[in-house]
Parts: C-alpha cells; sequence; structure tokens
C-alpha cells in the first residue's frame, strides 16, 4: 500500500459512522494475521470505489 492510499484509507475511515466504524473495530479484532486486515481493507476499496457525494468513479478528479 503506497502513502497516498493508505492516507485514502485514514480519510475513508473518519467519514465511516458510528455503526460502521463498530464494525470494522469488530472485523479487524478477530483477524490476527495482518495480511488479511489488508486484504479486506482492500476489498472494501474496490467494493465502494465511487465518491460518496457525486457519485464519480474517477479518484483523480475533485468532487465539486
Amino acid at each position: 500500500m503506497t502513502s497516498d492510499e493508505f492516507m485514502e484509507l485514514i480519510t475513508a475511515i473518519r467519514e465511516l459512522d458510528h455503526h460502521q466504524r463498530k464494525q470494522l473495530r469488530a472485523v479487524l479484532s478477530q483477524q490476527s494475521d495482518g495480511a488479511k486486515v489488508i486484504e479486506l481493507i482492500e476489498a472494501c476499496f474496490d467494493t465502494k470505489s465511487a465518491c460518496p457525494h457525486c457519485a464519480s468513479a474517477d479518484r483523480k478528479s475533485p468532487c465539486l
């Protein structure tokens, strides 16, 4: 995971609501293997690749 991808992850986590954070915490606490944790996080990014504000799939252009 690159530094930019990691910062995207941090930003996405900050945007989670309380219920979503609770679910994420539960899933991550069940994982003892770091590689599996990364795989789960990356899978979440793959399924939610659109902007939550404008639904654009283009991550390079800013949401206006």
